[in-house]
C-alpha cells in the first residue's frame, strides 16, 4: 500500500515523414501569402447609366423648364368669373328724351306739313265756296254789307278756322302717337338687346370659366403624357443599366475567385493534414491515493459512521 506519492505515463506517437513534410509545406506557403503584396481591383464596380437614363433625365429637365406656366392665367379667369358683378338690367320712359331713344321729333314723321295742307285747302276752298254763298245770298236780299251779312262771314270764319286747327291738331296728334309707338317698339328691342347681352356676358363668364379648367386640364395631360415617355425610358434604362452591373458584379466575383484561390489551396492543404497526428510526446502526471481511500474505508467500517469516512474522504 502507498500513501502519497505520484504516478507517471509518458506516450510517444511517431507520424510518417511525408505528413511532417506536408506540415512544413503549409507553414511555408502560409508565409509566402503573407508576403504576398496586397492587389487591388481596378475594374469597374458600378455601372454608369444608360443613354435611355441620360435622355430621360434631360427631357425630365427640358419638360420642367419649358412647362407652360398657366396657372396665374387660370386663376386669374376664375378670379374674374367669381368676382363678376350681377348684370343689371335698366328701363326707361317713353317721353323721356334725354335717355337712349333721344328726342321725340326724331320719331315724328317729317311730312306731317305736307300731308296736312291738302286737307287744309279743301277746308278753305269749301270756306271760299260758303263765303260766296253768303254774298250772293245776302246781294239778292239786298242785304249785303249789313249786319246780318257780317255775322255771317264771321260765323264761318270762326268755323274755318276751328275746321283748319282741329284737323291740324288731329294730324299733329296721329304723328305724336305713331312716334310713341315707333319709340315704344325701340324700348322694346333695346330691352331685349339688354337682355340678350346679359345672357352673352353670362355665358362668356361661365366660357372663361371653363376655358381656365381646361387650361389646366390641357396642361396637365401634356404632362402625364410626357411623364409617361420619360418612365418608359427610364424603365428601358434601368434593365441596360442592370444588365451592365451583372457583367460588374460577374467580372469582380471571379476576381475574387482568382484572388483567393490560393487561399483556398493553403485551407485544403491544412485541412487534408489537420486529421492526421503529428510527432509529439506526451506526459501524464497524476497523485496516487489508493492507501487513503483504503483508510477512509477501513475506519468507516470500524467506527460505523459515515461521518468518519466522510472526513478521511475528504482530507484525501
Amino acid at each position: 500500500m502507498c500513501f502519497g506519492g505520484k504516478s507517471k505515463t509518458v506516450t510517444e506517437v511517431k507520424v510518417p515523414a511525408y505528413i511532417e513534410e506536408a506540415g512544413k509545406d503549409v507553414i511555408s506557403y502560409a508565409r509566402r501569402l503573407r508576403d504576398k503584396p496586397f492587389q487591388p481591383y481596378t475594374g469597374d464596380r458600378v455601372a454608369e447609366f444608360s443613354g435611355d437614363q441620360t435622355s430621360a433625365f434631360q427631357m425630365l429637365r427640358d419638360m420642367i423648364a419649358g412647362a407652360p406656366q398657366v396657372g396665374g392665367e387660370a386663376m386669374s379667369g376664375a378670379r374674374a368669373y367669381g368676382t363678376a358683378p350681377a348684370q343689371h338690367l335698366e328701363t326707361e320712359r317713353i317721353v323721356d328724351e334725354n335717355g337712349r331713344l333721344g328726342a321725340i321729333s326724331d320719331y315724328m314723321n317729317p311730312y306731317v306739313e305736307q300731308a296736312l295742307q291738302p286737307a287744309l285747302r279743301k277746308i278753305y276752298e269749301a270756306a271760299d265756296a260758303a263765303r260766296k254763298r253768303i254774298g250772293a245770298g245776302a246781294t239778292s236780299a239786298g242785304a249785303y254789307g249789313d249786319a246780318r251779312h257780317g255775322i255771317l262771314e264771321a260765323n264761318l270764319n270762326r268755323d274755318v278756322a276751328t275746321a283748319a286747327g282741329d284737323t291740324a291738331a288731329q294730324f299733329y296728334m296721329d304723328a305724336f302717337r305713331e312716334a310713341l309707338g315707333l319709340r315704344g317698339q325701340d324700348l322694346a328691342r333695346m330691352t331685349d338687346l339688354d337682355k340678350t347681352n346679359a345672357l352673352f356676358q353670362e355665358q362668356a363668364l361661365e366660357r372663361l370659366l371653363k376655358g381656365s379648367g381646361a387650361l389646366l386640364d390641357f396642361a396637365g395631360q401634356d404632362q402625364q403624357q410626357q411623364l409617361q415617355a420619360i418612365q418608359a425610358l427610364l424603365q428601358s434604362g434601368g434593365l441596360q443599366q442592370a444588365k451592365e452591373q451583372a457583367e460588374l458584379d460577374a467580372l469582380y466575383q471571379e476576381f475574387l475567385r482568382e484572388y483567393g484561390h490560393d487561399f483556398d489551396v493553403l485551407a485544403a492543404m491544412a485541412s487534408a493534414i489537420s486529421g492526421v497526428p503529428y510527432s509529439r510526446t506526451q506526459v501524464t502526471t497524476q497523485p496516487n491515493n489508493s492507501g487513503f481511500g483504503f483508510l477512509g474505508s477501513a475506519l468507516g467500517s470500524l467506527l460505523g459512521t459515515e461521518a468518519v469516512g466522510g472526513a478521511i474522504a475528504a482530507m484525501i
